[in-house]
């Protein structure tokens, strides 16, 4: 597994999760993530920059939409008293993709129920999780798998 921060890059096409949903500084819930998929082959990317500045705001912006666009699947976690607009955004942009999608949202989060619904709308196969450990659980690793490449092979054709 490899973990990756702003500035950091990865390369494009390596299985890789997008970490969406709140950002709290205080409680972060993206290290129990990291530790849970430590032992795959996937690049965790996480938005949850250290000490990004202010004058670095339209960078880091760049940083995590360009990733989220490359990444090979998603996850979010919604948690807290105060609405993640950013990551409700980033949400809807994946949820419109067919791109591997784990939500979670945390039982007392406000805007659980619009959450719900409209992913519901758009991916109605998508599993809502209500607790971190839950959400973990539903991460399905197979789009990580290596491809098969067993089926890609050019078969040799014998004429008569």
């Amino acid at each position: 597994m490899k973990h990756i921060r702003y500035p950091d890059t990865h390369e494009p096409g390596e299985p890789s999760l997008f970490l969406g949903g709140t950002l709290d500084a205080l409680n972060p819930w993206q290290p129990y993530v990291v530790d849970c998929l430590k032992d795959t082959n996937i690049t965790i990317v996480d938005p949850q920059a250290p000490g990004k500045f202010l004058y670095e705001h339209y960078r880091f912006s760049v940083w995590v939409q360009s990733h989220l666009q490359e990444a090979t699947g998603a996850l979010f976690w919604f948690y807290g008293s105060l609405p993640a607009v950013k990551a409700t955004y980033q949400l809807g942009m994946v949820s419109a993709t067919r791109k591997p999608l784990f939500v979670g949202i945390h039982g007392n989060y406000p805007w659980r129920t619009e959450i719900s619904n409209q992913l519901h709308l758009t991916r109605p196969g998508i599993r809502t999780a209500y607790f971190l450990d839950e959400l973990m659980a539903t991460v399905d690793l197979e789009f990580a798998a290596p491809p098969p490449w067993d089926l890609w092979y050019t078969r040799k054709e014998t004429r008569a």
